[in-house]
Order: structure tokens, then C-alpha cells, then sequence
């Protein structure tokens, strides 16, 4: 997508829609770039403890020492971190729907005036 595309905006509706795919695609890129690293660390690492490290900590951002917990526990705290990133990724969709739907309803009225 190139700036070229902002001379086809002529009203609040495009205007809108144009920033979802706007906002679209840098969330596509930040999420293309995370899957180049990971895949960049695992042909480049051959330790596999080293890769698990440097994967997790590409993928939460913060890194737990789990070398004392049961195997079960590890399992139960992975869930867990799955679970809070799914509820924070549903948290910013929601999020993103609402604020479309607010651009969308300003873009209304700014047409129908």
C-alpha cells in the first residue's frame, strides 16, 4: 500500500476505511516480522534449549525460569500465557471494532450534513 492510494479518499466513509487497512497492515507486518525472527532462530541455533529460550522470549517478551516446576506445572503456566494473550488480543480487536465503528459514525454524519 503505497500513499498514492490517499488521493482516491473522498468522503469520511473511505477516509475510515482506509485507516483499517492502514492499521490492518502494520499489524500484519509487526506479525510477519515476529514469524521471520523465530524462524530466523530456529535455522540459526542449534541448541534446542537456547532456541526454546530465545523463542519464548520473541513470542511473551519476558522470560520465566521454569527449570524447578513439574513438567504439569510448566504446561498449566503455558496455558495460562496462552490464555492471557488470546484475552489480549480479543481485547484489542474489540477495541478496533469499536473505534471503526465510532470513525464510521462520524463519517456518516460528515456526509449527510
Amino acid at each position: 500500500m503505497t500513499l498514492e492510494s490517499i488521493k482516491y479518499i473522498t468522503s469520511g466513509l473511505s477516509l475510515a476505511a482506509f485507516l483499517a487497512a492502514v492499521v490492518s497492515a502494520v499489524v500484519r507486518r509487526f506479525l510477519a516480522r515476529e514469524a521471520d525472527v523465530i524462524r530466523a532462530i530456529a535455522s540459526t541455533t542449534r541448541d534446542s534449549a537456547t532456541r526454546e529460550h530465545l523463542t519464548g522470549l520473541v513470542l511473551e517478551r519476558f522470560a520465566i525460569d521454569t527449570r524447578g516446576m513439574s513438567s504439569m506445572h510448566r504446561m498449566e503456566l503455558a496455558l495460562k500465557q496462552l490464555e492471557e494473550r488470546r484475552r489480549r488480543l480479543t481485547l484489542f480487536f474489540i477495541f478496533a471494532a469499536f473505534a471503526s465503528v465510532c470513525a464510521a459514525a462520524i463519517a456518516l454524519v460528515a456526509v449527510l450534513k
